[in-house]
């Protein structure tokens, strides 16, 4: 392990090299999904906030799949923006794409199609966010 670079790794240190020679403001690095934009201020917002909080359980573990409190915000902001009825244990969390394209070749291949459908969703509504 670690022997070799991912290619996405090298791509990011690639664009970091460039970002030294033509200028950061000219590097647009989609390599690792770092944003290239500020967080809204309303996010930034409730950063500051949560920092200013329990930091034992800001930073502790969730279950598996995502505290159920958050599963049960984004079921019910689903179900009122899809009009579909969405539950919470059809949420999912990851710590990325490639976890979650993981995820949902396995249950498309273990023959859950609901719950991929609902990856397919998320996947479908975050990346077209500006149109919302």
């Amino acid at each position: 392990m670690g022997e070799k670079k991912s290619g996405i790794r090298e791509l990011f240190e690639y664009g970091l090299r460039q970002a030294a020679v033509v200028g950061k403001e000219n590097v647009y690095d989609y390599s690792l999904g770092n944003p290239s934009v500020p967080a809204p201020e309303e996010v930034a917002s409730i950063i500051r906030e949560l920092l200013e909080g329990d930091s034992l359980a800001l930073h502790g573990y969730t279950p598996a799949g995502g505290a159920k409190e958050a599963q049960q915000a984004v079921a019910d902001d689903l179900t009122q923006r899809s009009g579909d009825t969405i539950r919470p244990e059809n949420i999912f969390f990851t710590c990325g794409a490639a976890p979650a394209l993981v995820a949902g070749g396995w249950m498309r291949r273990t023959a859950r199609p609901p719950l991929y459908r609902l990856i397919w969703l998320v996947f479908h509504l975050t990346t077209n966010i500006k149109k919302l």
